[in-house]
């Protein structure tokens, strides 16, 4: 996927606008922008809407690739996570609009945040509960949950069992429900449950 500070850099240079003006723009100083183009700081999400809006894009177009990228604070531990809304298909995931962003210390290469909404899956946290994801992470082993794609896109999130060849659900109650992977696709592993914000 394609850094927010190169889409930014590229879409400031296509309207013919200086670091200087798009800042004056957006209410910020050159360097700022200087910064969101290298990546070493990225704009809060009212910000983003600014600078969209001042380049004739949609908020959308820096986020079009996939999810939004987690935004690190300080260091490589600390992330501000983008809590999603869950997509009635996993291609919906570069659609979604951010709720908010979580910091949270996470070693996820590309973190996402989503409600857990299946009551087949409350073992892991009550319903509400925020299951943060590396959507990066496509191995996922024995007894670790995974977030998966059915056949029609609709993804679900499952333990994984068997060595890799089946799913199974975690209820809190009862047996658990277990099938093949099949042409379910793996699309990343769950890292952490957030019971509380």
């Amino acid at each position: 996927m394609i850094q927010f500070g190169a889409k930014l850099k590229l879409a400031r240079l296509e309207q013919g606008l200086s670091q200087a003006q798009l800042g004056a723009l957006c209410s910020v100083s050159q360097p700022t922008v200087a910064s969101w183009e290298r990546h070493t700081h990225a704009p809060r999400r009212i910000t983003v809407v600014k600078i969209a809006s001042a380049l004739g894009l949609t908020p959308t177009y820096f986020t079009a690739d996939g999810p939004p990228d987690a935004l690190p604070l300080e260091g490589p531990r600390l992330m501000q996570v983008p809590l999603l809304d869950w997509p009635s298909r996993y291609a919906a995931l570069s659609a979604s609009l951010v709720r908010r962003y979580l910091p949270i210390g996470t070693t996820a290469q590309r973190p996402i945040a989503l409600p857990l909404e299946d009551i087949r899956m409350n073992a892991l946290g009550p319903l509400g509960s925020i299951v943060i994801i590396d959507i990066a992470q496509g191995h996922v082993e024995d007894g670790q949950i995974a977030l998966l794609a059915q056949p029609g896109g609709k993804p679900m999130l499952r333990r994984i069992v068997g060595r890799g060849a089946h799913f199974e659900t975690a209820p809190l109650r009862g047996p658990a429900a277990s099938e093949e992977i099949g042409a379910h696709t793996i699309r990343g592993r769950a890292v952490m449950v957030i019971s509380e914000l």
